[in-house]
């Protein structure tokens, strides 16, 4: 009758719930969008945003809450609205005007929570956390300790992590994949593997009906299945310390992997700090860029610049582990590299008059809270008093001897609204490396 344009003698509201019942998204969204045409209530709204969404319609979802805006200034906007199109500063912001006006709360907390673990903003999560823990409230204790064991993860906290995993609901889906990281970190591989295979066989169930219901919800957890394929791939890389072919192999498929992956900056950064346990980020520097490309452009700044922090840090502890002669199979290439590298950190130093180089400031010391808020202070966005928000970055961009990482680097400040630093710093290195192969 639809396709006759002629109207069906059945409530438009029945139509789109007997649709979202078949979990035909797209015909639940025509009808909700007929629904709004003819009654424009909050709750249709919510429902058009989240339809949009869970269908790849990210622009739609936007452009309906623009509109809202601009045709009922008088509806209060809702936090929910920010959750499921995955603004998370702007409902943040709205949790926090909240707080202030109400009060903290249980859902107050856990709605700040999950907006800064999605922002990976750990520097601002670790003060809640330590509130938390420091109170009496068990329930937010249990409901939050998943978020503070992905948070530990990041941080490389293995002791925090343990201390979070005892918090964790037995029931949890996450405790046995959270045991064999525990087990990888300390090397016990059999435990390892035997929490592995726990893992499997508690999700078996949700995957059959996830995979049924639609592709979203199925794919997540054919993802969460690849998460346990490459822990078990990193046991095996470990395993094979003196088999260098076996190890390429294994590099060789996570990156032929990445190719049918989602472009979600938050797979890749649970996929990286997974293969990061065995691989050093400088190693596998393409599938780094192209994280902090990806993260750029979805406007994840934060995020960016904390991998490229990274990208930077481990540079410096490379160069110095080549000229102390600690790394196996050095090129030509890579030597020269790493002595320009100590030819440019002394030249640093003397310029800016510090009793020590730049790559004991970047370096990390020891594991914990500690040394990843002492990582954040240096690369912090508000560090300094000059106007650029990213001075230590700059200054350790300088020395890197990758090209590719300096052209990702001011990619990223032209995005951050750094334009005119990103306009001479390109000059000076365009100069530098046309003197260095003799176009100047």
């Amino acid at each position: 009758m639809e396709r006759d344009e002629k109207q069906i003698p059945i409530d438009l509201k029945r139509l789109g719930d007997y649709a979202d019942r078949c979990h035909a998204l797209a015909k639940e969204l025509h009808y909700k969008e007929a629904e709004w045409t003819l009654e424009k209530n909050y709750e249709t709204i919510e429902k058009l945003i989240e339809l949009n969404q869970n269908l790849d319609l990210h622009d739609s979802a936007v452009g309906m809450l623009d509109y809202v805006r601009k045709d009922q200034p008088d509806v209060q906007e809702s936090v929910e609205w920010y959750l499921r199109l995955q603004q998370w500063d702007k409902a943040l912001v709205i949790f926090r005007r909240q707080e202030a006006e109400r009060g903290p709360s249980y859902e107050n907390t856990k709605g700040q929570i999950r907006c800064l673990f999605e922002m990976s903003d750990w520097e601002a999560l670790s003060p809640i956390y330590e509130r938390i823990w420091n109170g009496n409230d068990q329930q937010l204790q249990m409901a939050s300790a998943n978020i503070g064991m992905s948070m530990a993860w990041a941080m490389g906290n293995i002791d925090r992590m343990e201390y979070y995993l005892a918090t964790l609901p037995n029931k949890s889906r996450d405790k046995s994949f959270c045991r064999a990281l525990l087990a990888v970190y300390r090397s016990n591989f059999d435990e390892a593997v035997r929490y592995i295979n726990d893992a499997r066989e508690e999700m078996e169930s949700d995957l059959v009906s996830h995979i049924t219901e639609s592709y979203s919800r199925g794919y997540s957890q054919v993802f969460r299945c690849q998460m346990l394929t490459e822990l078990e791939e990193v046991i095996a890389y470990k395993m094979s310390s003196d088999d260098r072919e076996r190890q390429a192999a294994i590099v060789d498929t996570w990156r032929q992997r990445l190719g049918g992956i989602q472009q979600d900056v938050g797979m890749w950064q649970k996929l990286l700090r997974l293969r990061s346990m065995v691989l050093r980020p400088v190693l596998d520097l393409d599938t780094w860029i192209k994280y902090v490309n990806m993260s750029r452009k979805s406007g994840h700044m934060r995020i960016a610049r904390d991998a490229i922090a990274q990208l930077l840090e481990d540079e410096v502890r490379f160069m110095e582990e080549v000229n102390r002669g600690e790394f196996e199979a050095i090129t030509p290439k890579l030597m020269a590299q790493a002595q320009e590298y100590a030819r440019l950190n002394a030249q640093q130093q003397q310029q800016l008059g510090l009793s020590n180089g730049l790559s004991q400031g970047l370096s990390l010391h020891g594991n914990g809270a500690s040394s990843w808020e002492g990582r954040m202070r240096r690369f912090s966005i508000g560090g300094g008093n000059s106007s650029s928000k990213n001075v230590p970055l700059d200054m350790s961009i300088r020395l890197s001897q990758q090209p590719a990482l300096v052209y990702m680097y001011l990619k990223y400040k032209w995005a951050d609204n750094e334009r005119r630093e990103a306009f001479q710093m390109l000059e000076m290195f365009a100069s530098d490396y046309a003197s260095k192969i003799g176009f100047d």
